[in-house]
C-alpha cells in the first residue's frame, strides 16, 4: 500500500513512503479506525451474513471485521498488530460463529484476552 507524503517545499518532488514504512503509532491509530462499532442496542440481527445490505449497521460492522483479517494475512507483522483488535468485539450472530469462537479460545488462549465486548 503506497501513500504520497507532499512536500511543505514547492518544486521538490513528492516522495513515495510505503505502509509499513511509517512508525508504528501512526500504524496502531490507523488500526483502532478499523475496530468495528457494534450497532445499537435494537437493531435486528441478520439471519445470516448474506443477508447484509450496505448501509446496514451490521453490514459496517462486518466490513470492518474484514478489513482487519485481511490486514492480518498480509505479514506477521500486521498479524501482531491487527489480530489484538479483531478480537476486541465478538458478536456471535449464530450457533457456528459460537463454536468457531470457542475453538479459537481453545487453541490461542491469548486471544481471549483481547476481547473487550461480546455481543450475543
Amino acid at each position: 500500500m503506497e501513500t504520497t507524503l507532499s512536500s511543505p517545499n514547492r518544486g521538490r518532488r513528492a516522495e513515495k513512503l510505503q505502509f509499513a514504512q511509517l512508525p508504528e503509532d501512526v500504524h496502531f491509530i490507523i488500526l483502532e479506525c478499523l475496530v468495528p462499532q457494534l450497532p445499537e442496542i435494537g437493531e435486528t440481527k441478520p439471519v445470516s451474513y448474506a443477508q447484509l445490505i450496505e448501509g446496514d449497521p451490521w453490514f459496517d460492522f462486518t466490513r470492518s471485521r474484514r478489513g482487519l483479517a485481511n490486514l492480518c494475512l498480509t505479514n506477521r507483522h500486521f498479524l501482531s498488530l491487527a489480530q489484538p483488535r479483531l478480537f476486541h468485539v465478538a458478536a456471535l450472530l449464530d450457533e457456528a460463529a459460537l463454536i468457531l469462537l470457542l475453538r479459537t479460545m481453545v487453541d490461542k488462549p491469548d486471544c481471549a484476552t483481547w476481547i473487550r465486548t461480546l455481543s450475543v
